[in-house]
């Protein structure tokens, strides 16, 4: 396992205090602090597609009542 720099057309906006998992070749980015929101916490989800190498960023129904946060857990359940 290693880390490599790749080219893509367009990236995640620069954050801290988020959490990160990686489900079937995707990385599911959430909350923390975005530079574009002056710091300030944010509810949205950004996705990596490792085969497409594009990240994207899905229309979320409930966007309005994910409480904002910084510095906690995430993971995925439910899939069988």
């Amino acid at each position: 396992m290693e880390w490599k720099k790749i080219n893509s057309t367009n990236s995640a906006n620069v954050r801290y205090g988020h959490t990160a998992v990686l489900f079937e070749k995707k990385l599911y980015v959430f909350g923390g602090k975005t530079r574009d929101n002056n710091y300030i916490y944010s509810a949205d989800l950004e996705i990596f597609s490792m085969e497409e190498k594009i990240w994207s960023i899905p229309i979320v129904q409930t966007k309005n009542t994910l409480k904002l946060r910084s510095f906690h857990t995430a993971e995925i359940i439910g899939i069988q």
